[in-house]
């Protein structure tokens, strides 16, 4: 368990002479002014409005996406005089403008009525940071909800996951796999920067939030209903996320941070010997497969020794130990030119390292009882040591060629290793019954890198549409070396015998997974004036998006021939070498199976046309439809004869049509009501189509070849009320209806505990959320900085089975149809559905002192995590509560210290079997443990010192 303090000392010098190098300019400099200029009606951008300071010469002209820049703002207080050919004046009183700091100042404007006199509207200045994220929703055509950088900062969010359960109606799984609604992951999708990524994860659909650190993040929005010109492939919500993009002048933000968690830090742990560069979740191929091994079953006892001799790495068994402290690095910097137009990049980077450790209960039940005691087919005590490392980086470039054309470029890399050591002890009962002892040893990463380019063109002679469009090509890989486990069988006597025939769990596994996707969009929108000289436009655009995968894996397992207690009672380090193979103890093969690899591809088509249009005043329509057409290809191969297995090869072909219709009424200025209908789908992924088998220790887990697309028809309604800037007040309900879901099903055959998943026949899901963010200072003004929030997602789901429906599954040699009779409940839940989650927010702000405290909880209610079936019971997860703080203090010279404590309840996380006339199960349960981090951040602006000039082009 090496680690290296190296890069955080480097670091702390390097801040210690910038923030020296800063306080000696910072009271010189003046300040920025920054916003956003949109349409009220519509939330378009305003493209070439003048903001104007009154009473000076400085302002600036909005650019193609309606953001403007004033710098070099003395320090004051100011009023704000926005104008633009064919909206009504605006004036912003009381924009307050500090030394040294950037105000962002978003403004709506409104289309001007045709009276004589010029129609000036007086509003008040909005210093909330987040309102830049309201004013988007407000004015979206969806109903969605955002969380803005500023909102993450103030949790103690490491990652876009911990960011994520405080969205609305979401909850995450597993700590990276969110829950929209109370529909899993896999009726979700996820784009970065407007483009849809590939998965690293062969066992889910959706992209793991752990892979994005929470610093890269400018916006998280979840967007719950389906215009045409957003994928049509998503129920729950899709998930935006948006990176940073390049500041107005030079920026330069590092920090560093380091934390402890009262289950890891001071227990007695596990571990084991790894490679050289683990801090970095990178192996430095200790444990890869070495590369002379040809595939295929070895006959003789000197030819298995040398296949054997061949892996130099030994390790086998957990030792005890201490886990490093986590660790977290980041840094940022930033600038733009002017080079005839404005020219900027962002650079950023960022690393962190954690550790987790904590003890486990793991049971399954058997059907029989045994003296009024529910038998048990495992019954395991379960040591989990984790070492997590997550690093990536940024570079955005952007060029302002002029207002109305900006092309920008971004590249992301995320990097994600687990590092997992496990001891299980305990009872099992299924071929044999015993006591055993099982240990593996596990490293796994994840990659997700995204080159992207983007334009967007206001062209006036093309009746002034606008022209967005964007190229990406995006790599994710998924790479398993040397998964080593070992079980044992403890004796009378207390000791621990090999234990034979228990295939991967006595031997070596490796997998790699590369998935590489390229996909180009373009969207044209065309504005018109609609009735009542309403602005209204229609949209267009196509999407292709293609995918391939390469997906292999490899098995060797170790069994015995001998029954000599002096051998079979070795370590795993004793047992397991060439000279015990070669004498004839033991056998070590090739045991890769026939399914092990495949190949897949992926081809989507799309094109749209919808319509904005505002029927009457306040009423606007937002509809049209979308065209997808899907190709896709698996086939699984033997890597050892080339073989393709074409009875289990998946194609299909198929084109769909997704309607969408939205009506947006505005009561006023400030509230909104909407009402929406779409039809959308779920498909299948190529991990759940693949006829690969992946073994734990517990159960086995196959994919189906016989999966269809799920369709789904949805239906919204939502009150919204926005009273002030950063306040909001909405209440939603909506309504699902499923053809052939797709869920996990427990699969039990012989002595084997089994997971895949399959199409259920139909299902709904229904229910309302309620929100409400407000300050308190309407309630007394003592509470001013004080502001409360609160958001409540009730839902109910039924899946249904006729009497005569089956159930196709892929029993590891075929498809074959099971009756639904065999499952244990019909109906029941939607798998993953919540009947309830709740999100809550108190926070207090004081600018003075530049103190933020934040308190933050969340609860979700018991969800169905696997369908039991043969009289098994459903496996549900229990409600969990989650207490999180978070402690902010602005320092000198641009220094500001963070404290933040998370899972302060150190609630129990419990998944539970429930037999109808009979006990309950505690399948699996354990602690968390409470966590506490402290981190010290620097944030260095320098604005360039110019005469007072002219209006000038402002940029994002």
């Amino acid at each position: 368990m090496k680690s290296t303090h190296l890069p955080f000392y480097l670091l702390i010098a390097a801040i210690a002479l910038l923030a020296g190098n800063a306080t000696a300019q910072q009271a010189s400099v003046n300040g920025i002014i920054n916003g956003r200029v949109v349409n009220d009606a519509t939330g378009d951008p305003i493209i070439g409005g003048s903001v104007a300071i009154q009473g000076t010469r400085l302002g600036a002209y909005t650019n193609v996406n309606g953001y403007y820049t004033i710098r070099n703002v003395p320090a004051g207080t100011y009023t704000l005089k926005v104008t633009s050919v064919g909206y009504a004046t605006k004036s912003i009183e009381q924009v307050k403008v500090d030394g040294g700091r950037t105000i962002q100042q978003d403004i709506v404007l409104s289309v001007k009525t045709l009276l004589k006199n010029e129609v000036v509207v007086v509003a008040r200045a909005d210093r909330q940071s987040e309102s830049a994220a309201l004013i988007e929703r407000r004015r979206s055509a969806t109903v969605s909800d955002a969380i803005s950088a500023d909102q993450i900062s103030k949790a103690p969010a490491s990652d876009a996951g911990d960011a994520m359960k405080r969205v609305t109606g979401v909850s995450v799984v597993g700590k990276k796999y969110v829950v929209v609604r109370g529909l899993t992951e896999r009726y979700s999708a996820t784009q970065l920067n407007g483009v849809n990524l590939p998965s690293p994860e062969p066992e889910k659909k959706v992209v793991p939030f752990d892979l994005f650190p929470a610093g890269l993040i400018s916006r998280l929005t979840t967007i719950k209903t389906f215009t045409p010109d957003n994928p049509g492939e998503f129920a729950g919500g899709l998930v935006q996320i948006s990176t940073k993009d390049y500041p107005e002048s030079f920026l330069l933000n590092a920090s560093v941070g380091t934390g402890i968690n009262s289950q890891t830090h001071g227990a007695d742990a596990i571990g084991y010997s790894g490679g050289g560069s683990d801090f970095f979740g990178i192996d430095d191929g200790t444990r890869q497969l070495p590369s002379n091994i040809a595939p295929g079953r070895r006959q003789t006892a000197a030819e298995q020794a040398d296949l054997l001799s061949q892996f130099t790495n030994n390790v086998w068994t957990p030792r005890s130990g201490t886990l490093p402290i986590n660790q977290s690095y980041s840094i940022s910097v930033g600038n733009q030119f002017d080079v005839g137009f404005p020219l900027g990049f962002l650079a950023s980077g960022s690393l962190a390292n954690s550790s987790s450790y904590r003890v486990e209960e793991q049971r399954y039940p058997l059907l029989s009882q045994t003296n009024g005691e529910q038998d048990l087919r495992y019954d395991y005590d379960v040591q989990h040591a984790e070492r997590s490392s997550l690093w990536g980086g940024l570079v955005s470039l952007g060029a302002q060629f002029m207002p109305e054309h900006k092309v920008s470029i971004r590249g992301v890399y995320n990097h994600s290793t687990d590092d997992e050591t496990r001891n299980a002890e305990g009872l099992y009962n299924q071929s044999t019954t015993g006591i055993i002892r099982n240990q593996r040893l596990r490293f796994l990463e994840r990659a997700l890198w995204s080159g992207q380019i983007a334009g967007e063109h206001q062209i006036a002679a093309l009746f002034g549409s606008k022209i967005d469009w964007r190229a990406a090509i995006s790599q994710a890989n998924r790479y398993e070396p040397d998964n080593r486990s070992t079980t044992y069988f403890r004796e009378d006597d207390g000791s621990y015998r090999f234990a034979n025939n228990f295939g991967s769990n006595n031997g070596r596994f490796f997998s790699d997974l590369n998935d590489d996707e390229s996909n180009i969009g373009i969207d044209w929108s065309i504005p018109f004036t609609g009735w009542d000289q309403g602005k209204a436009k229609v949209k267009l655009g196509g999407l292709v998006r293609l995918r391939d995968r390469q997906f292999s894996a490899r098995r060797f397992t170790f069994i015995t021939t001998t029954s000599n207690d002096a051998i079979l009672t070795q370590t795993p380090e004793q047992l397991f070498t060439p000279e015990n193979v070669r004498n004839g103890f033991m056998v070590f093969n090739d045991d890769t199976q026939p399914n092990d690899n495949y190949n897949a591809d992926e081809k989507i088509n799309a094109g749209y046309v919808m319509i904005d249009l505002p029927l009457t005043t306040g009423l606007r329509f937002i509809g049209g439809a979308r065209y997808e057409s899907w190709d896709l290809n698996l086939l699984p191969f033997n890597i050892e004869t080339q073989q393709q297995n074409t009875a289990l090869a998946v194609d299909l072909n198929q084109t769909d049509l997704l309607p969408s219709a939205n009506l947006i009424y505005q009561l006023s200025d400030q509230m909104n009501l909407r009402g929406a209908f779409s039809q959308t789908l779920a498909r299948p992924e190529f991990r759940e189509l693949a006829p690969f088998r992946f073994d734990d220790y517990r159960q086995s887990t196959y994919g189906n070849p016989s999966l269809v697309r799920t369709q789904i028809t949805n239906y919204d309604l939502r009150w919204e009320w926005f009273p002030r800037g950063n306040e909001v007040i909405a209440a939603s309900f909506f309504y699902k209806d499923f053809k052939n879901p797709i869920e996990q099903f427990y699969l039990i055959g012989g002595s084997d505990i089994a997971v895949e998943p399959a199409n259920a026949t139909m299902a709904v899901s229904y229910g309302a959320e309620f929100e409400f963010r407000k300050g308190l200072d309407e309630l007394l003004p003592e509470l001013e900085g004080f502001g409360l929030g609160m958001n409540l997602t009730l839902v109910q789901s039924e899946v249904t089975f006729g009497e005569n429906d089956f159930i196709s599954i892929f029993d590891g040699v075929g498809i074959n149809p099971y009756s639904s009779q065999t499952l244990t409940n019909r109906p029941r839940p939607l798998q993953g559905q919540s009947p309830y989650v709740i999100n809550a927010t108190l926070g207090y702000e004081n600018s003075s002192w530049g103190t933020g405290v934040t308190l933050l909880y969340n609860v979700f209610g018991k969800r169905l995590a696997v369908v039991g079936t043969n009289g098994i019971p459903d496996t549900y997860e229990q409600p969990q509560n989650t207490l999180d703080l978070t402690i902010a203090q602005k320092l000198p010279a641009g220094l500001q210290l963070k404290l933040s404590a998370k899972n302060l309840l150190d609630s129990e996380t419990l998944y539970q079997q429930e037999f109808r006339s009979g006990p309950t199960i505690n399948s699996e349960r354990y602690l968390s443990g409470r966590s506490i981090s402290i981190s010290l951040g620097f944030n260095f602006h320098q604005f360039d010192e110019e005469r007072e000039q002219p209006l000038v082009s402002g940029h994002e």
